[in-house]
């Protein structure tokens, strides 16, 4: 079957509700209508979310600077919510969803994550660091800089790397 769909919440809904299918999805973009559209193969959202930050920081200028800054945003919010289902279900909640956690912002997510991360000292505040420095980043404030974005994005992966694919 075959599925398209611009909703977010609906693709969210799908991958959850069957992810126990091990579905293969695919997100269609268009970054440069020169080339056209670019059909790329994720199994998770939030690894989209990193490799399009990334694609997007490369790139320096302020506006994809600004949509990097957001894509991060985006990618640490939804961290934050496979650590906490994580944790539900390591508690024994197998009902835990990503979606439960829809409508929370980073600045809520990232308080309840930052206790939970203990396999390094440093962790809470990599997280806190992101959380700080990527708000004005998708609001109307000045976007962080190329070094900082860059920064954001290691401290992220290294985090994801510990805690989701471990």
């Amino acid at each position: 079957m075959i599925l398209l769909t611009h909703d977010q919440k609906m693709k969210k809904d799908i991958e959850e509700l069957y992810a126990h299918y091990d579905l293969d999805t695919y997100v269609i973009l268009m970054e440069d209508p020169s080339r056209g559209a670019v059909i790329d193969k994720t199994r998770d959202t939030l690894m989209s979310k990193l490799e399009s930050a990334e694609r997007y920081i490369d790139r320096g200028d302020p506006e994809s600077l600004k949509t990097a800054a957001r894509n991060l945003r985006d990618a640490t919010e939804r961290f934050c919510k496979l650590v906490l289902v994580g944790k539900r279900k390591d508690d024994g909640d197998e009902s835990a969803l990503v979606t439960d956690y829809d409508g929370q912002e980073l600045g809520r997510l990232s308080k309840q994550v930052r206790p939970l991360l203990t396999k390094d000292t440093a962790h809470p505040g990599k997280l806190k660091y992101i959380r700080q420095t990527l708000n004005p980043g998708s609001h109307d404030d000045e976007v962080p800089e190329h070094g900082e974005l860059q920064q954001c994005l290691n401290h992220l992966k290294k985090l994801v790397g510990r805690y989701i694919n471990n």
